[in-house]
């Protein structure tokens, strides 16, 4: 039960309706159908999102890129967007920062929806306002 409340709970917080992330799981036949059925009227809270362009060294696990992210020249794909960051992920973000030349990256960080609203803008750490997804 745990493996399967994970695993809908990875695709949801990628932004993958529940419906949709039951289908896919239901389709691996690995899951007890019973499991799957008393999840089917599941409602996941709504998740909000802010979008920032961060440095490299300010990203923190649990963020979700929002773009791809390419070496600096642009040849050299290094993550996909909508990959959860963490702390394995930023460790070789890190390095390929080191050797070629990222700099930013665009994420999405997750918030439970009517939690931490402001009226104005949100700056994050490196000054950079905060856009609402």
């Amino acid at each position: 039960m745990l493996h399967l409340a994970l695993e809908l709970d990875r695709r949801v917080y990628r932004g993958v309706a529940s419906h949709d992330a039951l289908a896919e799981l239901r389709s691996w036949g690995r899951f007890d159908d019973r499991m799957l059925d008393a999840l089917q009227t599941y409602s996941p809270t709504h998740a909000e999102f802010e979008l920032r362009r961060l440095p490299i060294r300010e990203v923190r696990s649990g963020m979700i890129l929002d773009e791809d992210v390419l070496s600096k020249d642009g040849n050299l794909l290094i993550l996909k967007a909508g990959t959860v960051l963490t702390e394995t992920w930023i460790e070789r973000l890190e390095n390929f920062a080191k050797v070629r030349g990222v700099e930013l990256a665009r994420v999405r960080i997750p918030r439970v929806a009517g939690i931490g609203k402001s009226p104005a803008p949100i700056y994050g750490i490196s000054g950079v306002e905060v856009e609402k997804a």
